[in-house]
């Protein structure tokens, strides 16, 4: 479990990193020891300057990524294969967002893809289960 997530500042105060600003983005990370390893902070000013040219892919873990597309910010988990909106997990299949965060990091689009999909499922479905009848008169 991780400790309580806050930082000291010069004054002796502590700083509740996940209340710093609306919309900023901040993470931190400790090791098998629950030793601090580093801090992750994204000024939502920067996020939001930066949205309107295109899609933008934010690293918040290290399997967790942040994906502004506009005003919408979607939060996409690839090592569970999981996304803000559950389009992921109820299509089985990566949706635009996802697919920029799995080819920004250069990791393989069928391997995110449910084998639901491919056809090797498809025929082992109805393998030995499906007789052709031929022809009726023989």
């Amino acid at each position: 479990m991780k400790p309580n997530p806050t930082c000291k500042n010069t004054d002796n105060d502590t700083v509740d990193i996940d209340n710093v600003m609306n919309g900023t983005i901040a993470d931190y990370e400790t090791d098998d020891e629950e030793e601090f390893k580093y801090l992750f902070v994204c000024l939502d000013a920067l996020l939001e300057g930066w949205s309107h040219c295109r899609p933008v892919v934010c690293t918040i873990g290290y399997h967790q990524h942040q994906v502004i597309d506009g005003f919408v910010k979607f939060v996409v988990h690839v090592a569970n294969k999981t996304y803000s909106c559950r389009k992921w997990e109820l299509d089985l299949i990566p949706c635009s967002h996802t697919y920029l965060v799995i080819n920004r990091f250069n990791l393989s689009f069928y391997s995110n893809v449910s084998s639901f999909f491919f056809n090797k499922t498809l025929v082992s479905t109805y393998d030995g289960l499906v007789h052709p009848v031929g022809n009726k008169s023989e």
